[in-house]
């Protein structure tokens, strides 16, 4: 995989507990590929080394965002005279098939962003319905070239052109983590009519769906998930909607696990 840089972004976790990291190194192919360890010790210092197959570029840093570790890997690739750039986290599950379809559809020259499906506890969570910049899950598989419009996607797995990420101008910093796909794919669609679905199945742990979170947990990523909310609704349409919504989902969180946390962090971001 000679024209595509790969980025795994580590968040509160070594190379060797990375799944997406140990899963690369069990496929018989070469790649290049930029890891951001957003757990760094201060100590830590940036370097290069060959690890099984891969060519690494290690970078530690203290929690800069995705947004912006993803435009660096830009920055990189163009340097490397690569193609392609490739976005995954370090939780996902990948396979040969997937990189020998992924090298087809390079091969065939299609002109957008690739993705396979990922999957977790047997539902498809990317790609997903988008309306009003909000998502639902797919019930059933799709595949081949799809039209934008009315889909997004997550940043793991997403595959762009470098020519096509220069266009868009890359991930907004200022949406550093959640909602950085959405804004991302929103930009994607002003100016692309398709993007292309590979006949691949993915897994990828996917918190959202986890049944053993604890409640501590669950206010933790939903207060996260209202900042970055916030910060893309400046960027995106829709903006009472989501407003609205969000406050349906702290309503619904607060009576579902009888704790009034939720909607005070809800009026906490959008009231006060």
């Amino acid at each position: 995989m000679d024209d595509i840089l790969i980025t795994v972004v580590l968040y509160k976790k070594s190379i060797d507990e990375s799944i997406t990291l140990n899963s690369l190194m069990d496929i018989p192919l070469n790649f290049k590929i930029v890891i951001y360890n957003n757990s760094a010790l201060d100590d830590e210092v940036s370097s290069k080394y060959i690890l099984s197959n891969l060519e690494v570029y290690y970078l530690p840093q203290r929690n800069v965002g995705l947004s912006e570790s993803y435009n660096n890997s830009f920055r990189i690739a163009q340097e490397l005279n690569l193609k392609y750039l490739l976005f995954l986290d370090d939780d996902t599950l990948l396979s040969e098939k997937y990189f020998v379809d992924l090298k087809k559809v390079m091969n065939f020259n299609f002109k957008g962003i690739i993705v396979p499906r990922l999957i977790c506890n047997n539902r498809i969570i990317s790609p997903y319905r988008s309306f009003f910049s909000e998502g639902f899950l797919l019930r059933r598989k799709i595949q081949g070239i799809c039209p934008a419009k009315n889909f997004s996607v997550f940043n793991s797995g997403l595959c762009i052109p470098l020519s096509i990420f220069e266009k868009i101008g890359g991930y907004n910093e200022n949406v550093p983590l959640y909602y950085s796909d959405v804004v991302f794919f929103y930009e994607y669609k002003k100016k692309y009519t398709n993007f292309l679905v590979l006949d691949v199945d993915i897994q990828h742990a996917y918190s959202a769906l986890s049944s053993k979170q604890s409640l501590e947990f669950k206010i933790c990523r939903f207060d996260k998930i209202l900042n970055g909310a916030f910060s893309a609704m400046k960027y995106l349409p829709f903006k009472r909607f989501m407003i609205i919504f969000f406050f349906l989902k702290a309503f619904k969180y607060t009576l579902v696990h009888r704790n009034h946390l939720f909607l005070r962090i809800y009026f906490k971001k959008y009231i006060l």
